[in-house]
């Protein structure tokens, strides 16, 4: 009659810790979800600020640009004894290159975000390690060896 019970309890036990363990497993599996869904909407929320940085500032610089361009052609040509074609010529790849420089600074920097977020993940060992630690616990009754009475009885 006692080895019905112990073998009883000893099933209820691992019943017990098997459905906490799989709890456990729902919880970790339900926070790294989450933690997806956060790192996502960082990374969204950053690369669409860089985006409209960098048009913004697109914008502003060719507005800007346009009546120091028309200033400089005229001041170089006339310098270059009246060659304005050349003079257009320098200006636009001086100012080619610089818009080249800006464009990709802004495209490096948003190649870089990816998936980074300001969320950093947490090694999820301590949890790990803590249901492995749970289940042998508790499975130690079914993986020891056979009491001594029972082997006496056989």
């Amino acid at each position: 009659m006692k080895q019905g019970q112990h073998k009883d309890h000893a099933q209820y036990k691992l019943s017990r810790s098997m459905s906490g363990l799989i709890e456990g497993i729902q919880r970790l599996a339900l926070a790294e979800v989450i933690l997806f869904r956060e790192e996502i909407k960082a990374s969204t929320l950053d690369t669409v600020k860089h985006l409209f940085l960098l048009t913004l500032s697109l914008w502003i610089a060719s507005l800007g640009l346009l009546p120091l361009l028309g200033y400089l052609v005229i001041t170089l040509g006339s310098s270059l004894n009246e060659r304005y074609g050349l003079s257009c010529l320098i200006i636009g790849l001086a100012i080619m290159s610089l818009g080249a420089t800006f464009a990709y600074y802004f495209i490096r920097k948003l190649s870089l975000i990816g998936l980074q977020s300001p969320l950093k993940r947490k090694p999820q060992k301590s949890k790990v390690l803590i249901f492995q630690k749970k289940l042998k616990k508790e499975a130690e009754p079914f993986t020891q060896e056979e009491p001594q009475e029972k082997r006496a009885a056989s």
